[in-house]
């Protein structure tokens, strides 16, 4: 019997196992139905608006290093790759498209506090900026590395 008990015990954690990953991914197939867009994975080959914005940061001085790494973030429907400027990380989030990119920057508040239904709470002060199908977030306060995303994309479209 007591074998029998851990045969019992064994294909219900079995079950709950399966059903909480069926749970789950149901749960991510509608959360992405329910937006126009799917997250994206970094391993597509970057657009031309990636490049140039790295291209851009290099030719105002900047050293650049575009890292393998990527960052969910909650508000927004794609990953964003990681880019090193002067050793600090930024993230690069590169939509579909431009109209993609304007609808998604719609939903970030002035000073960066909420987007969407989001309210994010930031490690120091964020700064947002949008320049074709691409959003940037760099968060600090490093006021020469801001020159250099202020000269490679203009002025920001959102954030402190």
């Amino acid at each position: 019997m007591h074998l029998n008990g851990r045969k019992t015990l064994t294909l219900l954690i079995s079950l709950a196992l399966f059903l909480a990953g069926s749970l789950s991914s149901t749960g991510q197939q509608r959360q992405g139905k329910a937006r126009s867009h799917d997250r994206r994975s970094s391993t597509l080959k970057p657009g031309a608006e990636y490049s140039s914005l790295l291209d851009k940061l290099r030719a105002s001085g900047a050293n650049v290093e575009a890292t393998r790494e990527e960052v969910s973030q909650p508000f927004f429907p794609v990953k964003a790759r990681v880019v090193k400027v002067n050793g600090v990380g930024i993230q690069v989030f590169e939509f579909a498209n431009a109209a993609a990119a304007d609808a998604e920057a719609k939903r970030v508040a002035p000073n960066g506090a909420t987007i969407g239904d989001s309210k994010v709470t930031w490690m120091a002060s964020p700064h947002f900026f949008k320049q074709g199908n691409l959003i940037v977030i760099y968060v600090g306060d490093d006021q020469t590395l801001l020159g250099f995303l202020k000269t490679a994309l203009g002025a920001q479209s959102a954030g402190r």
